[in-house]
């Protein structure tokens, strides 16, 4: 069975992930601090790592470069969980080798899906589509794109050229008309692409949501969904 190590000195948020990943049937090993996360990971095999940033002793920043350092580890996909949400950050841990990144207070139903994806490389939250003719059919990287589909977790757009893949970009929703903001800016980053004719589907996946990004994504999910009720 796959097991998930967890470090946390907040107790209640190391039990939260705990939680999580054991309802998803993982067996977990949770600690503290990074240096008993090194002694773990000496010591036993994990798939998947889930990480506070601010920890005494050893950053969860410097604890990912170290476990990208080493050849025994550097395989293990880590998640890292702050409640520090500047892009700095983010960035910072993507770079020294994350594969993703939370803003606390941690959402379970989100956490649980990131855990899901990561471990089986399966994307099961849904994602509405997004109707050409509809409000909010535009999106914003650094230009406008059109937005196909859109869950609280990721989006699918179309594009007139091919976006590298890790690429960052800020991404919001505009209102079409009006061209209100209803999603604020959130740090996406460019996960797969694929050629339609000659444009390009990109999927996008977000990382860093504030608890407001995550609520205005899922009132606009919502508003999506209501809509193409509408419409039947």
């Amino acid at each position: 069975m796959s097991r998930i190590l967890i470090i946390d000195d907040n107790k209640s948020d190391q039990l939260l992930a705990q939680q999580v990943c054991q309802s998803l049937g993982y067996t977990t090993v949770c600690v503290s601090e990074g240096f008993e996360a090194l002694e773990q990971l000496d010591a036993e095999p994990f798939s998947l790592i889930v990480t506070d940033l601010l920890m005494p002793h050893i950053s969860g920043i410097d604890l990912v470069k170290r476990i990208k350092s080493q050849q025994k580890t550097r395989e293990i996909k880590t998640i890292v969980m702050s409640s520090r949400n500047q892009e700095l950050y983010v960035k910072k841990a993507l770079q020294a080798g994350a594969i993703d990144y939370l803003v606390k207070p941690i959402d379970p139903l989100i956490l649980k899906e990131k855990i899901t994806r990561h471990m089986i490389n399966e994307i099961p939250w849904k994602e509405y589509e997004v109707s050409p003719e509809g409000p909010f059919s535009n999106c914003s990287l650094a230009f406008t794109y059109t937005l196909l589909s859109i869950s609280e977790i990721g989006a699918t757009i179309r594009t007139p050229w091919q976006i590298p893949i890790d690429s960052y970009f800020r991404f919001h929703v505009e209102e079409n008309e009006t061209r209100q903001r209803f999603v604020e800016e959130i740090l996406a980053i460019v996960q797969s692409h694929s050629q339609d004719g000659t444009n390009f589907i990109s999927k996008i996946r977000f990382v860093g949501q504030t608890e407001s990004q995550r609520k205005q994504l899922r009132i606009l999910c919502r508003k999506i969904w209501m809509e193409d009720k509408e419409e039947l």
